[in-house]
């Protein structure tokens, strides 16, 4: 694997096999209501809208030319990344407000993919974009958020077009 990928896998904790994204070797694990919370919350971000309510899931589904599943997997990479970056705070007192993070953070990221894929016609947004939204929300939420370096956003770009030319594909 090329250190660009390598680069791109460890600042965008973005799991990387051969170039390639995937489940990661030392995954970050989380409860399973929460990575259920999550789940549910993110797609409800990606395909309700309170600005299109009746809209918005057949405006996403008409720009996603590729298999339901592949936009499910497409959205574990991201909820990875969000695990990773938000494990210093799960103590936070915010944190312990019910679904405060969820529907604030969580919800918002999925309204994000959706108004790129709507945009971008059906690409998913690539790690470098969903890294600083990931990053934005966070910074939001919480006040002490330390972000990481701009630099690591055009390593994870960098990944992300070898991956497309490798793959074919826009990941």
């Amino acid at each position: 694997m090329n250190t660009a990928c390598q680069t791109a896998a460890t600042s965008c904790s973005i799991p990387l096999v051969d170039g390639l994204l995937s489940e990661p070797t030392n995954p970050v694990y989380l409860p399973t209501l929460v990575a259920l919370s999550w789940g549910a919350f993110l797609l409800d971000g990606l395909l309700e809208s309170h600005i299109a309510p009746y809209t918005r899931r057949a405006e996403v589904m008409s720009h996603w030319s590729q298999p339901f599943d592949q936009l499910i997997e497409n959205n574990n990479q991201v909820l990875w990344v969000l695990a990773e970056r938000v494990k210093p705070y799960w103590q936070h007192p915010l944190m312990l407000k019910p679904a405060l993070f969820e529907s604030l953070v969580v919800n918002g990221i999925g309204d994000y993919i959706a108004r790129y894929l709507i945009e971008y016609d059906g690409v998913y947004p690539p790690p470098a974009a969903y890294c600083a939204q990931i990053d934005m929300y966070l910074g939001l939420f919480f006040p002490d958020f330390k972000a990481p370096s701009a630099q690591s956003y055009v390593v994870a770009q960098q990944h992300s077009q070898l991956t497309d030319s490798a793959q074919g594909v826009h990941s």
